[in-house]
């Protein structure tokens, strides 16, 4: 222990390495188990802070933390809480990121990487494990790195959180995305510079890169023509040897695309080829498709689903679907939903994809963009904001003064992006994964605040307009947003598209009721044709009945 002859920098030590007590996060939020590491911390900072001085003696590299990659396996398979607990095949594109601190201050941090030649990593040979590298690899290439002020404070908002005290010092984060490799296993390491021209080196960390396509046997499933084809039939033949479908009186093909983004219904019936020993069928590869993903079953709840990996395929000649472009600018796509004093709320569907945007926060603010199938009771305000807040499934925030944004409480997958001051803040999430099934009526609200914690409510700003101007936002200041009014899936017999069945609609019907094997469908009457038989006679008027719903 500390005594009257102990130095100061052996005192930063003795606190520091009481800090790294890893008891404290194995009893996680219980009594004040959060702030313990921080308080000894920042006792040892001010001893380091007497050696230190003003720095201008510094010759100390920048300290890097060890370098982390999300997600954890490109390209292939992944699994845990930020996928909801289900399967996740990623494309291959990663993120790279860490933190980076210097008493100089930090002018660089680079990545970089450098592909194997052959993909394998021999125990014969270290040329993977050095900086030098050799005939084994390739050379260093590099990516500069994005500098973000890492936020601090109770960004969750978790009750049981009290951060009392906080760090007297918070490291930069840096991050990066590694786009375009495929079926490569890479090398890499962050580099970082300070004020002073002195350079770290990470350790060099080292990752196989799938091809996208998942991971699996894939030796029961051929595919003709392979790679499939986007917009063109694709014959599947399924081997059940030694699987759980083997002696199945008949099999089934569970079908979908783009990591099951859509599901094909009905499964597809397979036919025996008996000569070949294999299970059969043609189905058609959608035109936006860039992955073809299927497993199997006997239609009495077996399956074959690959040893839980399914079998995913790449598809060539795919041209994705319509997509929100996220660069800090209004998407010409979205619809104004509500709008008060100077700001305004848009949104707008793409397939799954939920889109929604409001302006810039400006500085001095945080701005909130609150997500709700149906609000629900009224509970803590984000992020140690005053007031409160009827409960929302998930948030969009914008921290204009570390210029930060990003989801909060989100299942589905999310982007976000925010202008330069005089922009728009945005983002997207697919609201199939956030729910499960895809709802038809959302509420939004957008929620200005001021940037301290406990910063109120600017209610006289909030979208929709407030109610009662008491500081929180009530169940009844979000706006409904109904999805086939902002490009949805349309409700069937809406042929007027303002999202009702109603007399309007009827009129539409009637015009073009013609009844059976009338000759020719005239183009402007083909959605009146409800049950695709080629004209719009009573069978189809009595689709027509059950659909009908009356005015909103």
């Amino acid at each position: 222990y500390p005594d009257a002859s102990t130095t100061s920098a052996e005192r930063a030590w003795h606190y520091f390495l009481g800090a790294l007590n890893s008891g404290y996060m194995y009893y996680g939020t219980s009594l004040d188990m959060e702030v313990k590491p921080t308080i000894a911390c920042n006792e040892a900072v001010q001893h380091a802070d007497a050696v230190i001085g003003d720095g201008s003696a510094d010759t100390t590299p920048p300290t890097i933390w060890i370098p982390q990659r999300h997600p954890w396996n490109p390209g292939s398979v992944n699994f845990g809480p930020q996928y909801g607990y289900q399967q996740y095949q990623s494309n291959g594109d990663f993120w790279v990121w860490t933190f980076v601190h210097d008493v100089s201050g930090v002018t660089s941090v680079t990545l970089k990487y450098r592909i194997d030649a052959d993909g394998s990593n021999p125990l014969s040979s270290t040329q993977n494990e050095t900086y030098a590298g050799g005939s084994e690899v390739g050379a260093w290439q590099n990516l500069p790195m994005i500098y973000r002020a890492f936020p601090g404070g109770n960004l969750l908002n978790d009750p049981n959180i009290d951060f009392f005290e906080m760090p007297a010092y918070i490291a930069d984060q840096y991050y990066v995305q590694v786009t375009g490799l495929r079926s490569v296993l890479i090398d890499y390491y962050i580099e970082a510079v300070d004020g002073k021209g002195h350079t770290r080196k990470s350790p060099i960390g080292h990752v196989y890169i799938g091809d996208g396509s998942g991971s699996g046997s894939q030796d029961a499933v051929e595919l003709n023509p392979s790679p499939p084809v986007a917009g063109q039939n694709v014959t599947v033949s399924y081997d059940p040897t030694g699987r759980p479908l083997a002696g199945a009186a008949q099999v089934y093909l569970h079908y979908g695309f783009n990591n099951w983004n859509p599901v094909i219904s009905p499964d597809a019936a397979m036919t025996w080829n008996a000569t070949d020993g294999v299970w059969q069928c043609t189905v058609m590869v959608q035109s936006t498709a860039t992955q073809f993903d299927l497993v199997f079953n006997n239609g009495s709840g077996t399956w074959d689903n690959n040893n839980g990996q399914d079998w995913h395929f790449a598809v060539t000649g795919g041209t994705p679907g319509d997509q929100w472009d996220m660069d800090g600018v209004l998407d010409a796509d979205a619809r104004l939903v509500a709008v008060n004093n100077s700001l305004h709320l848009y949104a707008g569907m793409k397939d799954d994809v939920l889109y929604v945007a409001t302006e810039d926060a400006g500085e001095g603010n945080d701005h909130f963009i609150l997500l709700a199938q149906q609000p629900g009771a009224m509970r803590a305000a984000m992020w140690a904001k005053s007031g409160q807040v009827a409960d929302w499934d998930a948030f969009l925030a914008d921290e204009n003064n570390n210029d930060y944004e990003g989801w909060f409480d989100a299942l589905g997958g999310t982007q976000a992006m925010t202008g330069p001051n005089g922009g728009v803040l945005e983002g997207t999430i697919n609201l199939r994964e956030q729910y499960g099934a895809l709802p038809t009526v959302i509420h939004l609200a957008m929620a200005p605040y001021a940037t301290p914690d406990g910063g109120a409510l600017i209610h006289q700003s909030q979208v929709p307009a407030s109610v009662n101007s008491d500081g929180n936002i009530d169940p009844l200041e979000f706006v409904e947003v109904r999805l086939c009014s902002i490009g949805g899936p349309t409700v069937q017999g809406d042929f007027d598209e303002d999202c009702d069945v109603d007399s309007a609609d009827f009129a539409l019907f009637v015009a073009c009721l013609t009844g059976p094997d009338a000759g020719e469908l005239s183009p402007d009457c083909a959605d009146r044709d409800l049950d695709s038989d080629g004209d719009v006679d009573q069978s189809d008027f009595g689709i027509f009945q059950e659909c009908l719903t009356g005015p909103l």
